[in-house]
């Protein structure tokens, strides 16, 4: 795992935010979490509330995967914070 990302996600739920996992991926989101869990442990995992797998949604974010993401949160664009990996 990339140690400023989990860290972060440590200091997000330590702050009583939830942290949300989106991903723009072939894997189902079972595959996808044992994938997580096997790359950076159980532990990191656990730290993630959701996670959302483009393949389940039929469109990646490019294509309106966050506004799927966004309706089933219960949130709005302007209360969340995406930190992205490109």
């Amino acid at each position: 795992a990339f140690a400023p990302t989990v860290a972060l996600m440590r200091r997000a739920k330590a702050a009583g935010l939830e942290v949300i996992i989106v991903s723009d991926m072939y894997l189902s989101h079972g595959q996808l979490c044992a994938l997580i869990a096997d790359a950076a442990g159980e532990d990191v995992l656990a730290l993630a509330d959701r996670v959302f797998v483009s393949s389940e949604f039929g469109h990646g974010k490019a294509e309106g995967l966050f506004d799927d993401v966004l309706a089933q949160i219960g949130r709005r664009p302007e209360q969340v914070l995406h930190v992205g990996d490109n």
